[in-house]
């Protein structure tokens, strides 16, 4: 008598077995000397990573072509769209990964002294939870929301200061 192998054995097999591919990212390793053991220790003096709130300037106006204005840009005769225009170059140029976490603003403890183009980026990228460098700029928000907090490495503070001081 021979017994056959039952064609279901190799897959209980291969489900006891241990996983071959392990899965990691280290976009951000080189930002930072250390991740934070919990959400609390960004609070901490020294700590890898920070809250950084980014905020536009009091009294920046709220509508397109206003916005543009203070920044110094004609807004010629589609104010929205020559701001997202705009609001996409500046991102692309952003020294900041891909997607940041976004926390409440009131609960970052260092502010970003950087300029209102970069401010208004990282609003209108932002959703109440992440910042996305690839999602389309919200201008809608720009008109309720002044200032977000991101959840970035603290080398990311200087580099933004750096780069647009």
């Amino acid at each position: 008598m021979t017994v056959e192998p039952r064609p279901h054995a190799a897959l209980a097999h291969n489900m006891s077995a241990p996983p071959k591919t392990t899965i990691s990212y280290q976009g951000l390793a080189g930002l930072s000397q250390g991740k934070p053991r919990r959400a609390t220790a960004a609070r901490q003096q020294g700590a890898a990573w920070v809250a950084l709130r980014v905020a536009l300037p009091e009294g920046f106006p709220a509508a397109p072509a206003e916005m543009l204005r203070a920044l110094g840009v004609e807004p010629g005769t589609d104010p929205p769209a020559t701001l997202e225009a705009l609001l996409e170059a500046r991102a692309r140029a952003l020294p900041l990964a891909d997607g940041c976490l976004v926390l409440p603003a009131p609960q970052a403890k260092c502010q970003a002294r950087v300029d209102a183009l970069t401010a208004l980026v990282v609003i209108a990228k932002s959703s109440e939870f992440v910042w996305l460098r690839d999602k389309s700029p919200r201008l809608a928000r720009l008109q309720r929301v002044r200032s977000v907090a991101l959840y970035v490495p603290a080398a990311v503070v200087a580099a933004l200061e750096e780069v647009f001081p």
